[in-house]
């Protein structure tokens, strides 16, 4: 499941609820936080404009949010079956992204990869003041959309996309390379010098331990730039640690090798003077200036 946002910095509900609406109109409308939005759509505009006066004029302030769900194909659903599906994670997904916001929507099916539009209004209802998501709430509605997805419509078979725990990377390969793994059933060199690169990582405590470790194996490190590539000096070429999937392993690698190299803090030792001694310091500091006054004084006369 992809979830898509687009901002609109001017007002134009009446085009975007004509564009969602073309080629739907056998489709039953999802409204959140909006009452007999089945009517006609030009209440629907109303509603929202009416809310979008509540705002402040500001310059380069969003209006609106055009945002998309959509689905993997799904041959094995009718149609509203998709539909009825695709009403529920809209609500689930407006729920955790625009609790208090005026939303309007429809489902399409002129794709493979059927979908539901949606009109989000960039303030709550009554609200003037707009609400602007950052990156990390945005990623967690998504996720919280995609987890319920997931859990509660199992027929839908939906891939994991933003509740993986991290991405995942994938040694990069041409058409021809693959097609050779195919015939012959066996892993292609490079999928054996990104094997022996990781276990290199792995094994290592040291840029120079890293070092004669790929030595071993018959590679060597490069760097070019912010670019690092591996050499395989049995076939004589280079790998960049993008193509062979090994960029955030390295990137973790080094991270550890700066946090092991970081200066640890010097122990200070407090020693607490006795005052006893602290006086007699002082009693004998002043009695050396007293004789040296004294020796003074018998100089001159």
């Amino acid at each position: 499941m992809i979830i898509k946002s687009m901002a609109r910095k001017a007002p134009t509900f009446g085009q975007l609820i004509g564009y969602i609406g073309r080629d739907a109109e056998d489709q039953e409308p999802f409204a959140h936080n909006l009452y007999h939005a089945g009517i006609n759509t030009g209440w629907v505009e109303a509603q929202f404009q009416e809310n979008y006066r509540k705002l402040p004029s500001r310059q380069n302030g969003n209006a609106l949010y055009h945002e998309i769900l959509a689905l993997e194909p799904q041959p094995h659903l009718s149609s509203q079956q998709v539909s009825e599906r695709l009403r529920n994670i809209a609500q689930v997904y407006c729920d955790a992204r625009a609790p208090g916001h005026l939303v309007w929507g429809k489902t399409h099916h002129d794709t493979s990869f059927p979908h539901v539009h949606l009109m989000i209004s960039s303030n709550a209802v009554n609200s003037d003041r707009r609400r602007r998501l950052t990156k990390k709430q945005f990623a967690e509605a998504q996720r919280a959309t995609e987890i319920y997805a997931r859990e509660h419509f199992p027929e839908l078979n939906l891939k994991p996309v933003y509740a993986r725990s991290s991405p995942v990377e994938i040694v990069k390969k041409p058409r021809s390379e693959s097609e050779m793994e195919r015939r012959t059933g066996e892993p292609s060199r490079k999928q054996i010098v990104a094997a022996m690169v990781r276990d290199c990582l792995s094994r290592s405590n040291s840029p120079e331990q890293l070092s004669l470790n790929l030595q071993e194996k018959g590679l060597c490190l490069h760097q070019r730039g912010q670019n690092w590539s591996i050499e395989d000096q049995q076939s004589t070429k280079r790998y960049r640690l993008r193509t062979l999937g090994l960029t955030t392993a390295f990137v973790n690698w080094r991270d550890r090798q700066a946090e092991n190299k970081s200066p640890k803090p010097k122990r200070v030792n407090h020693i607490v003077k006795d005052p006893r001694r602290a006086e007699l310091e002082r009693l004998a500091v002043k009695r050396l200036k007293d004789f040296e006054r004294e020796h003074e004084e018998d100089r001159e006369r």
